[in-house]
């Protein structure tokens, strides 16, 4: 395996469970073209009003979280299963592992501009060093396709990989995933930090992918239900949600570096619930479209589209609506920014 491989691995991944998009502030969107699903309308979307009161910071922030920490969770999830799987396979190759036919899955990995260096040492873990950033893998079980050249090939092989990934002072979690080829199960739990905050984490997705994939590109869609629970901030979430991925890759050698590329659509629906003190808020068939494309190394994405209410006690409580690539939710007292840009 090459080093700029495990680099760029390295460089795309999102941190565990950090960035959520959301916030426990709002924003101010007067004067602006409000947009509810793909295109702006002009107007302001419909609210029916559940009160002139203001809305408590644990309140938004818990909104902002019931909103974006499972998309997040998700995504960081992919990301980390790739990045552990890389790391294995580089350790293997620098260790000297693979010629007695051995996985390794200790010693430290550090990831330069000038290339990337791998020390034995530690002999409990397997550390990955990219800039700033530290993450430790205790790799507790893998069964797959040992005659897979690549981690990404043994990826997309039946297997099932148990580890834990851990950010110092930032978040850690135990991921347990099975894929059969077709149908997977991921189980998460642990915690992580969020603006200064703890969230507990306890999620499962289960679904299928499948799709045609050949030497010089793929096109995939993956169908998968999310539920569990987040809780942190006073707050519960009660996750419940679907999505769907659609992904159209070309990375042959052949094409110029230029004309390399992936495009990804994320279509998902949100029926979570949020528990904050006596008040509970349900995210009511919450559509939400996003999209990323990669061409050439240069990267854009986003979201696309937000449709939906969020109810309070089985009343309507605010409307969803998109504005320049932002996610609110439009009560009848203020705008309360949930996620995106």
């Amino acid at each position: 395996m090459k080093s700029s491989s495990f680099f760029h691995i390295i460089a795309s991944s999102l941190i565990l469970f950090a960035g959520c998009g959301g916030g426990s502030g709002n924003a101010s969107i007067e004067g602006a073209e409000p947009q509810n699903g793909n295109r702006s309308t002009g107007t302001n979307p419909p609210v029916a009003a559940a009160g002139a009161e203001a809305t408590s910071d644990t309140v938004k922030g818990g909104l902002a979280a019931a909103f974006s920490l499972p998309l997040v969770v998700a995504g960081n999830i992919y990301d980390s299963r790739s990045m552990v799987a890389e790391a294995v396979y580089f350790a293997t190759t620098a260790s000297g592992s693979a010629l007695y036919g051995r996985a390794a899955s200790t010693g430290t990995i550090t990831v330069s501009p000038l290339g990337t260096r791998y020390d034995a040492a530690p002999a409990d873990r397997l550390v990955v060093r990219s800039g700033d950033q530290t993450h430790e893998f205790v790799v507790k079980q893998t069964q797959g396709n040992s005659q897979a050249s690549t981690a990404i090939s043994w990826l997309q092989s039946p297997h099932i990989l148990q580890y834990t990934h851990r950010i110092p002072e930032v978040a850690e979690a135990e991921i347990t995933e099975q894929f059969d080829g077709q149908r997977f199960s991921v189980k998460t739990r642990g915690w992580a930090k969020i603006n200064g905050q703890r969230f507990d984490v306890d999620l499962t997705a289960a679904g299928q992918t499948g799709g045609s994939r050949e030497s010089d590109g793929q096109d995939t869609q993956t169908i998968y239900d999310m539920t569990g629970t987040i809780s942190g901030n006073g707050c519960q979430i009660k996750v419940s949600q679907r999505q769907t991925l659609r992904t159209v890759s070309s990375y042959s050698l052949q094409l110029l570096t230029t004309q390399r590329g992936s495009a990804t659509q994320i279509n998902a629906t949100l029926n979570n619930t949020l528990q904050c003190g006596s008040d509970t808020y349900v995210f009511n068939n919450v559509q939400v479209q996003s999209e990323s494309t990669d061409k050439g190394g240069n990267s854009r994405s986003g979201v696309t589209a937000a449709s939906g209410v969020i109810l309070r006690g089985g009343q309507p409580f605010g409307t969803i609506a998109l504005q320049n690539g932002a996610v609110f939710a439009v009560t009848g007292n203020e705008p309360i920014r949930l996620g995106g840009q």
